[in-house]
């Protein structure tokens, strides 16, 4: 049946394969179809299992958006869980000039990165896609201040949900922070999203912290932003941050994508 707003089961045409704990993926694969800006901004969300009754699949949480069953699919997101704490990834110089990041999460659940060091990485110092509930806590990243691929980024958050970023540092040649995505299956909307109390600094002509516009339910507070940040999106509450540096455009704080 057609999945909406608000609710906090769907009902499937075969007993589903997935058990309490799992996460569930809706996922629709047409281009543009969450957001017109950009091709593989797609609509669809990751949801827990809290229960499942015959075809009936139940969530602890709520569904955030309105889906016609014929326009999506539902999958099994096996993902994994892990806990990254106190280290330092020192990157070789012979890395350098590739894509290459300090840390990536992919495909993960209720995981943490904490009290994490990146120094130097080539293209990214974090990197978290795909995730659901997701803590990076105190962490420092860096890239390699180098240009190589058009954005160099300190954090990355691509197509995630439930992701808390507290209490970090990150610098880079293009955004210090930034989130948005892929464009494979699961790539869907990055959905409730906490940054508290980081300091956030661009080293090259671009904002410090950029969110694109595949985002919703967004808490962006207390934090400083040394270049700037263009926010995008949707229910984005930006309060307490602090804008210094040079401004980009002529502007400290950019919207668009909304």
């Amino acid at each position: 049946s057609d999945v909406n707003i608000d609710d906090k089961s769907i009902i499937l045409t075969s007993t589903p394969d997935v058990e309490v704990g799992d996460i569930l993926l809706i996922w629709n694969p047409t281009d543009y179809s969450w957001l017109r800006n950009r091709q593989y901004y797609r609509a669809g969300e990751y949801l827990k299992v809290s229960n499942i009754s015959g075809n009936t699949v139940y969530f602890e949480s709520s569904i955030v958006d309105n889906y016609s069953i014929a326009d999506v699919e539902i999958y099994r997101a096996d993902m994994s869980s892990a806990t990254l704490k106190s280290f330092t990834v020192d990157m070789k110089t012979d890395a350098q000039g590739t894509s290459t990041r300090g840390i990536s999460l992919i495909m993960h659940k209720h995981s943490a990165i904490k009290d994490v060091e990146v120094i130097t990485a080539p293209y990214t110092g974090i990197s978290v896609q795909r995730c659901f509930d997701v803590t990076v806590d105190n962490c420092n990243a860096s890239d390699n201040f180098e240009d190589e691929f058009g954005g160099e980024y300190g954090l990355a958050i691509g197509n995630s949900s439930y992701v808390q970023v507290n209490n970090c540092y990150f610098a880079s040649q293009r955004h210090g922070i930034t989130t948005g995505g892929g464009s494979v299956l699961g790539c869907v909307t990055c959905r409730f999203m906490s940054f508290t109390n980081n300091n956030v600094i661009t080293e090259g002509n671009a904002q410090a912290f950029d969110l694109h516009g595949n985002a919703e339910y967004v808490i962006i507070d207390g934090n400083i932003f040394d270049g700037g940040a263009v926010i995008s999106g949707d229910y984005v509450n930006f309060t307490n941050n602090i804008l210094n540096g040079k401004n980009v455009n002529g502007s400290a704080l950019y919207f668009g994508e909304l």
